[in-house]
């Protein structure tokens, strides 16, 4: 797998998701007190999650394979699915994940199958959208932040320079 491996120059900004390093999970991290991110959860990861009382789960992979981890788990939390494809993102997507991050019961967790592209996109809009960062700040958390991006999608990171966020906005919140 081919990641990004910069290092960033100084000290990592406080405002970046925080590593959670628990088992099963390596790709598990606080965005913020109610939205966390993560690489595809096992069965388990469903465990994890009923133990941590996460209410909600946000798959973006195009087959949602969710309800085949969740069997025989005890979780008992909402499972929300919004199919992307990493090499094409689309307004649509974006704004129906984010309707989700803004309405479904919390703490919910965001994840693709490796947690760094798809929900990586996610994640910077969501930043973008509804805690004010401006594009650069989005896209340098989403790239060098330790979530394993992986620079032969290049397309995500024009996909946020050229999103129209008062348009995104406007569907998000109504």
């Amino acid at each position: 797998m081919a990641c990004t491996s910069r290092s960033l120059k100084g000290p990592r900004p406080e405002n970046w998701a925080a590593k959670v390093t628990e088992k099963p999970f390596y790709n598990l991290h606080k965005v913020s007190d109610s939205i966390y991110r993560s690489e595809k959860p096992d069965n388990a990861g469903f465990h994890f999650f009923q133990e941590k009382q996460m209410a909600s789960v946000l798959d973006l992979r195009r087959k949602h394979k969710d309800l085949i981890a969740v069997e025989g788990s005890p979780y008992k939390g909402k499972l929300y699915s919004v199919p992307m494809k990493a090499s094409q993102m689309s307004d649509n997507e974006i704004i129906e994940a984010l309707r989700i991050l803004k309405t479904a019961p919390k703490p919910i967790v965001v994840h693709c199958a490796h947690g760094s592209d798809r929900t990586g996109v996610t994640i910077a809009m969501y930043r973008i959208i509804f805690q004010n960062w401006n594009k650069d700040q989005a896209i340098e958390e989403m790239k060098r932040g330790g979530y394993n991006y992986h620079w032969f999608y290049p397309g995500l990171i024009t996909y946020i320079q050229n999103a129209d966020i008062n348009h995104i906005r406007e569907q998000v919140l109504k």
